[in-house]
């Protein structure tokens, strides 16, 4: 079982990825923001240099990406 936002925000990236593919881009572009928002608040409760490398890292810059 997924807990947490350290989990949940990798279901959300799935689901947009699903719903890419199903051509339904309004909900994977929320999907996506709402990983993106997850991703902020683990870098935001996490010490500071592990919060800063979370946003530093591939994975927000594909989300970021993915929303423009």
């Amino acid at each position: 079982m997924v807990r947490g936002p350290l989990g949940a925000w990798r279901i959300y990236v799935t689901l947009g990825d699903l719903y890419q593919a199903t051509r339904r881009a309004d909900q994977a572009r929320t999907s996506f923001g709402t990983a993106l928002q997850l991703l902020n608040f683990i870098a935001a409760s996490a010490p500071e240099a592990l919060g800063r490398s979370t946003l530093d890292s591939e994975k927000v810059r594909s989300l970021e990406q993915r929303l423009s």
